[in-house]
């Protein structure tokens, strides 16, 4: 359980990519519990398909909750990596099969692997998403910002990081900020091949995950 936030502090929202059963199995209680809600950003082509994900009658469940349903592509692959028509199939028709799962518009996506560039967030906005949300940390400044930053919580995370991370006055999340945009021109310049060879490298040797310095290399999967 987080201890009580310090006064002045980012209110945290709370995420979840894929669309994995286990959203609904054990998220969705553990929110309903806590008075929060969430995004769950959904990877449209494996509803319903793929064994252990989450069906669409699952996902109405979620936004009859109050929950916002967001996508995160049709297959999960690389928007950086993807033909005009590729990206139009990833965006649109994940876009439509979605709103028609849950009977609501679906305006947010989650960057499959947290990789994009000049030319995808364009395809995005013309695909009718009004925000994309990225892997590189940071905080939502107004509710109109065209993009939104995000950390991955990991399992040894410890309270008292989080709580670091949530107080502006520790710096935590700029530092966060800092290896994220890192981590993005480390993406573009080695190329997504390259980069996820030294993503199984870095996991294979991660140290202690309280430290933000053990940060593991990855996006938001």
């Amino acid at each position: 359980m987080m201890a009580e936030l310090p006064a002045t502090s980012y209110e945290p929202i709370v995420t979840f990519d894929d669309g994995h059963v286990s959203n609904y199995t054990y998220a969705l209680p553990a929110l309903e519990a806590s008075g929060r809600s969430a995004f769950f950003f959904i990877t449209a082509g494996w509803t319903g398909v793929r064994p252990d994900y989450m069906d669409k009658t699952q996902l109405r469940a979620l936004h009859t909750a109050g929950h916002g349903i967001g996508a995160h592509g049709w297959t999960h692959t690389l928007l950086t990596q993807c033909s005009a028509a590729d990206l139009r199939h990833e965006l649109v028709d994940a876009r439509s099969a979605l709103e028609d799962a849950i009977g609501a518009p679906v305006t947010s996506l989650s960057l499959p692997g947290g990789r994009s560039n000049a030319a995808v967030i364009e395809a995005c906005h013309e695909a009718g998403y009004t925000t994309v949300w990225t892997s590189v940390p940071g905080a939502v400044k107004s509710s109109s910002e065209a993009t939104v930053g995000r950390f991955n919580i990991l399992a040894g995370h410890s309270d008292a990081f989080l709580q670091r991370l949530l107080d502006p006055a520790s710096g935590e999340l700029a530092r966060a900020a800092r290896v994220g945009r890192w981590k993005a021109m480390a993406q573009r310049v080695m190329g997504d091949a390259a980069y996820a060879r030294l993503w199984a490298l870095l996991n294979r040797k991660e140290g202690d995950a309280t430290d933000p310095g053990a940060q593991r290399v990855d996006g938001a999967l």
